[in-house]
């Protein structure tokens, strides 16, 4: 996902839209860091763009809670929490495993095509480990797939929702490889229990496989958190 904030100005749509990525991204990447504090002076001249168009980023970006406003108005990068990714990662959890749930009763009711994950789970295997980022984004295409097989429009707007609030502690352990061959075998099995039809087996598989993941980011970020509030 980091991949396609940064989009060149020619190519946006709008100013705020352009504004937006680019803050989410320097949140995401920690060039903001959590809990630094930002000023539209200080965010308006760094980006080029009048107070205006950024503004109205800032103001999706407190929506998202990526910034957090203090009562004195001032601004900050919300800090990192154990309980945030808690939320997120269960509600991601009980979405994701419906989705996947629905995918394989379509493949089993409406004979609906798997090849395209197929295909990026064979390209997670060409590819191999040398680039952890490479995995990164194969494992979200392989995601995004998913989804498309199982039909479910609002579980999409849901999960996006959801994906950018997890995307800076994702981004954070993005080089770790220690889980990244299981990691590839979670979606293997994840897609062989969908292109058999086996709706519960498949929803049990990617609920596993997030929980998984949730752990790690419980361990390996634990130092990072703030306390919780």
């Amino acid at each position: 996902m980091v991949s396609n904030l940064m989009l060149p100005m020619e190519s946006r749509e709008s100013a705020p839209d352009w504004v937006f990525a680019q803050l989410v991204r320097r949140i995401v990447t920690g060039e903001l860091p959590a809990g630094s504090r930002i000023t539209e002076e200080q965010l308006a001249n760094e980006l080029g763009v009048s107070r205006t168009p950024l503004r109205a980023a800032l103001v999706r970006l407190e929506n998202a809670r990526l910034v957090i406003k203090q009562r004195n108005r001032a601004l900050y990068v919300s800090p990192l929490r154990a309980e945030e990714i808690e939320e997120l990662s269960n509600l991601r959890e009980r979405i994701e495993g419906f989705v996947a749930y629905r995918a394989a009763l379509r493949v089993k009711q409406k004979g609906v095509s798997t090849e395209r994950a197929r295909l990026i789970c064979q390209q997670i295997d060409t590819k191999g480990f040398g680039n952890p980022f490479d995995l990164f984004t194969l494992g979200e295409s392989f995601h995004a797939e998913i989804i498309r097989l199982s039909g479910l429009s609002r579980a999409s707007d849901m999960l996006s929702d959801l994906y950018l609030g997890l995307e800076r502690y994702r981004y954070i352990l993005a080089e770790d490889l220690d889980r990244a061959p299981k990691r590839v075998k979670e979606h293997q099995d994840i897609l062989s229990a969908i292109e058999a039809g086996e709706a519960e087996n498949a929803e049990n598989l990617m609920r596993r496989h997030i929980r998984n993941a949730l752990d790690i980011y419980l361990e390996r970020l634990a130092p990072m958190f703030s306390p919780p509030s």
